[in-house]
């Protein structure tokens, strides 16, 4: 029998008296016996909670590389079909692998440098615009010489009744057939006098999209025009960014050809009236002042929203749309003061023709922050906007009806919190700006923007 109290009385690691579960558990006292007991059930505890925890990690390496999930993600039917692209309503797996490569005239191909913190997407786009091949010239219609050019005749265009039930995109396909890949169509008879780019801000309104596609092609067919549906699809889950989408389909649009009019349009408003023409005026303007979501009358005097059109060189004099408005709404607003600032006058449609349906869907938070953006529209315009615009392309493919782009509005992956974007808004001021006779530095926006007495410049 062992002699407890002859044994060394000096303290014993879980080694000295047992390490391996007890297997020398006759060399220690009763009361070192009992603490290797527990010792060593934390250890075989911990040493369970590891292979676990590996077990997990390998299990969802798995699922997430070889599951079908990972495969509709590589898809393209994923990516960029009509209904799966367009639910969109979760944060993707994977979105580094989602790449798109620009085509050049000379047959190479180019990624997008947005990642330098100097260079925006814009100025990367037009240094790079004389070398990128024109994808849209396939479908481009080419008229023989003495083709003469178009002559509406108005007393055939009159008011729309509007049916607001679900079509099925095949039926419209159907009865578009003379509707290029893209959403492309010139008139065979007769020159366009117009060529018009019709940008159409989208996600998670599928159904609406159907209802838009099914009224607007014959509508502007109509009308007589060259024209290509433009859907520009945001990515991911953030938040909504309206004025970005609009920034880079401006961009992307150019990759098609020239333009000589870009019509913004809403995916939720349906016009009821072919006499409102779809091609741009002297000045900018607003073709939607009588909306059925506002019992036909105009919400107020400053709105520029909706339905718009604008020359591309009045868009590039406003500096297109401000990339600030992240679900907040106000981006429109912020448009009107930017014509404003650039000394260009806004034209009105007239609200007895200009009456446009409106389709059901869920209404965007609208956030008190934005006003404090709106104070700032007059001084940030010429340098925020769509000079600075960052994006990554993921997609551009050309479906029957629309041609249809994908893009990351934050491919940087900026906070979306008021705090960072005061902190960007800053920057473009050096730092410093004056709010209301007083000067703001960086350190002090976030306060500024909390007090409830918010002065308009």
């Amino acid at each position: 029998m062992i002699d407890y109290k002859e044994k060394d009385k000096r303290p014993r690691s879980l080694d000295d008296c047992g390490f391996d579960c007890f297997h020398k558990i006759h060399e220690c006292t009763p009361e070192e016996s009992l603490g290797n007991f527990v010792r060593c059930s934390r250890y075989t505890h911990r040493r369970w909670l590891l292979l676990l925890s590996v077990l997990f990690m390998v299990e969802w390496y798995y699922l997430y590389n070889y599951s079908e999930y990972r495969k509709d993600l590589e898809s393209n039917i994923y990516k960029l079909g009509y209904a799966n692209a367009s639910t969109n309503n979760h944060n993707v797996p994977g979105e580094a692998d989602l790449v798109y490569k620009y085509s050049l005239k000379n047959s190479s191909e180019i990624l997008m440098d947005y990642k330098h913190e100097y260079n925006s997407s814009y100025y990367w786009f037009m240094s790079m615009k004389h070398l990128f091949k024109n994808i849209g010239e396939e479908e481009t219609r080419r008229y023989s010489e003495g083709v003469p050019s178009c002559q509406l005749n108005e007393s055939s265009l009159g008011p729309i009744l509007v049916d607001k039930s679900i079509p099925d995109l095949k039926w419209v396909e159907d009865r578009n057939t003379d509707v290029s890949p893209g959403g492309y169509y010139a008139p065979v008879d007769c020159r366009a006098s117009h060529r018009v780019a019709i940008i159409v801000p989208y996600r998670n309104r599928k159904m609406n999209l159907a209802v838009l596609l099914r009224y607007l092609h014959p509508f502007l067919k109509k009308q007589l025009l060259e024209y290509r549906i433009f859907v520009i699809e945001q990515y991911g889950i953030e938040q909504f960014n309206k004025g970005t989408l609009y920034n880079i389909a401006f961009l992307e649009s150019q990759r098609f050809g020239s333009w000589d009019c870009l019509i913004f349009h809403d995916v939720d408003l349906i016009p009821e009236d072919e006499r409102i023409s779809y091609t741009c005026m002297k000045y900018p303007t607003h073709m939607s002042p009588s909306v059925e979501s506002q019992n036909y009358n105009l919400a107020y005097e400053t709105l520029f929203g909706g339905v718009t059109s604008l020359m591309p060189d009045q868009y590039i004099a406003v500096n297109g749309y401000s990339n600030f408005y992240w679900s907040w709404g106000a981006e429109d607003d912020d448009m009107y003061i930017r014509l404003q600032s650039a000394k260009l006058p806004m034209l009105r449609y007239n609200s007895t023709i200009a009456r446009f349906a409106t389709l059901p869907h869920e209404r965007n938070r609208a956030g008190k922050d934005r006003y404090f953006f709106l104070d700032y529209s007059k001084l940030r315009y010429q340098v925020e906007g769509l000079r600075s615009t960052k994006y990554k392309l993921l997609s551009v493919v050309k479906r029957k009806l629309y041609t249809h782009i994908l893009a990351d509005v934050n491919p940087i992956r900026m906070k979306i919190a008021m705090k960072s974007i005061m902190r960007q808004l800053a920057k473009l001021f050096g730092n410093k700006l004056s709010y209301s006779g007083a000067e703001v530095k960086e350190g002090e926006l976030y306060h500024v923007v909390e007090r409830k007495s918010l002065t308009r410049l």
